[in-house]
């Protein structure tokens, strides 16, 4: 029987070709499967897998299932189908709200710390910032990260920065004045002029991500490794020890542009970012589903329930939501 899981396997590519022309037959002979095809459709768009589907071009290929509803599907031509989604494959409608402030050293502000010249800013719940440093160094941060400027850059001969949390950062080049960015996890980054991403969210390591130019990780004063672009370095705070990945930097400040790409990732990290990014409180009840893998790109354009909806569809997720007298809410995953 065709229903809304059988439509998104079918979506997805994975199911047989004689249950693709069951499929097509029931869509093609009721109007409810017909507006659940074309809501999954839109939900497939957003995945990254594909271009996006304006609606015409949705009732366009709504339109090809009517008519070839009897065709032999080995010569339907549907180029969605081609990418095959792993068992637990995902969507992730992530939202984000973009706030923007310039930062100058030089100003006197309510949030500064009692030393002159020191700043400190921050990107709240939900919320992607943007900083300009007096030197023209562009930091983004993350949702619940913050950002502390020590000292002014015009006076020193380093440009330091304390970050909790995650960012992404455009250094200023400037060889007489090293920028160095500080993590509670301990690691210290060396940049002159570089283009890079980290993320300290982690009580138990840092992942720093090279776009541009060369950086060095260290760690009491010992240099762990020169990153080239594209290479991630995974710091472990635990054993003070650091892995190196390849080819990586592609997605990894998507987050910025209100995108979000999880590869391969386990639910319970994926949970922590809902929670940063809807301002809910998540409790998975059953703790075996903190194990389960997740991929997929999010993008800032539904609701966490809907994002709960399409993770029902794909795996055996269930979830419930509770919302307070203060409209706060909490959600059970089970």
């Amino acid at each position: 029987m065709t229903d809304k899981v059988k439509i998104w396997e079918f979506i997805s590519g994975q199911i047989s070709e004689d249950e693709e022309k069951e499929v097509i037959k029931d869509i093609s002979n009721s109007e409810k499967l017909k507006q659940q095809y074309k809501e999954l459709l839109k939900l497939w768009s957003l995945t990254g897998a594909e271009d996006r589907f304006t609606d015409e071009e949705i009732e366009d290929k709504l339109r090809f299932i009517e008519v070839n509803s009897f065709i032999d599907t080995k010569k339907r031509d549907f180029k969605y189908y081609s990418l095959v989604i792993l068992k637990y494959a995902a969507v992730f409608i992530i939202a984000f709200t973009l706030s923007w402030f310039l930062i100058n050293e030089d100003n006197e502000t309510e949030n500064s710390p009692e030393r002159n010249n020191d700043l400190i800013f921050e990107a709240l719940q939900g919320q992607v910032a943007k900083a300009i440093l007096s030197d023209g160094t562009v930091v983004w941060l993350n949702s619940n990260s913050k950002l502390e400027v020590h000292g002014s850059f015009t006076t020193r001969d380093e440009r330091n920065v304390f970050l909790h949390g995650e960012a992404f950062l455009e250094v200023a080049k400037d060889t007489q004045k090293p920028f160095f960015v500080h993590t509670d996890q301990g690691p210290v980054i060396k940049v002159l002029g570089t283009k890079f991403d980290v993320d300290a969210y982690s009580g138990e390591k840092v992942v720093t991500t090279l776009t541009e130019g060369s950086i060095e990780l260290r760690d009491l004063d010992k240099v762990l490794v020169v990153l080239k672009p594209g290479e991630q370095a995974v710091f472990y705070s635990k054993d003070r020890t650091v892995r190196i990945n390849k080819d990586t930097s592609k997605n990894v400040s998507l987050w910025k542009e209100e995108v979000i790409t999880f590869k391969d990732e386990m639910l319970s990290s994926i949970v922590l970012k809902l929670e940063k990014l809807y301002h809910v409180d998540i409790v998975v009840d059953d703790e075996k589903l903190n194990d389960l893998r997740l991929s997929g790109r999010a993008f800032r354009e539904h609701s966490v329930e809907e994002v709960l909806d399409v993770f029902k569809m794909i795996s055996n997720i269930r979830y419930k939501v509770y919302t307070n007298n203060k409209g706060e809410k909490t959600i059970h995953i089970y």
